[in-house]
């Protein structure tokens, strides 16, 4: 398993097609941002702890603060805010959501920042969330969550077929070729469905309590 960048795509999409003169650079990048998102989505609706992160607030009383820059989503399972107890030990109590004007424990996100709320005494919380997908803006880039060949994947050399018929099908739109878009669309779903059901949970991973070990 290794990791892919666009110009791996592109080569390899050009033996298919033969010639790809027409197909600028920059709209490729643009074909290779919109299929990696929509992979991103499915992925992270089927395994997000491959890919949730974390940050820290420390010392926290009611009040705002900044969200990281790659903050995405609290939606997936495992992400949300938890205690941090007095020996440094993440636990399951989880924040609830609040909202403005909210006296009751808890937090809410407001543009680009996070709002914490009933909170009377220092505490730290570690948020874990999961991030934004990366935004291609070379050829060069890596198909993973930092564009760098050690970063996270999400579409790697073995599942490069998925990519490819992806791609087909914005290829087919473009060329205004109905009938072969409509064909690759089919090969590509049926290749999708192949790698969301194969995107293995790794080790490592985290058990929270549900919505009950809120406070």
């Amino acid at each position: 398993m290794s990791a892919l960048t666009l110009q791996n795509a592109r080569d390899a999409f050009s033996s298919d097609k033969q010639d790809l003169s027409d197909v600028s650079q920059p709209l490729f990048v643009r074909w290779c941002q919109l299929i990696v998102n929509f992979l991103y989505l499915e992925m992270i609706g089927v395994e997000p702890e491959q890919f949730i992160q974390s940050h820290t607030f420390s010392g926290i009383t009611s009040g705002a603060q900044n969200l990281p820059a790659n903050f995405f989503s609290l939606k997936e399972d495992g992400t949300g805010v938890f205690l941090v107890d007095a020996n440094g030990n993440l636990t399951t109590k989880k924040l609830s959501k609040t909202g403005p004007g909210q006296t009751a424990r808890g937090f809410y996100i407001s543009g680009g920042r996070i709002y914490f709320t009933g909170i009377t005494t220092a505490e730290t919380f570690i948020m874990r969330f999961t991030p934004s997908p990366p935004a291609f803006s070379s050829m060069s880039d890596y198909i993973t969550m930092d564009k760098l060949s050690t970063g996270k994947i999400i579409v790697d050399s073995l599942f490069l077929e998925t990519l490819l018929k992806a791609l087909d099908v914005h290829y087919e739109y473009w060329d205004q070729n109905v009938n072969a878009e409509v064909s690759a669309d089919q090969r590509y779903v049926r290749l999708m469905d192949v790698l969301v059901q194969n995107f293995a949970a790794e080790s490592g991973t985290y058990a929270f309590e549900d919505s009950s070990s809120a406070f």
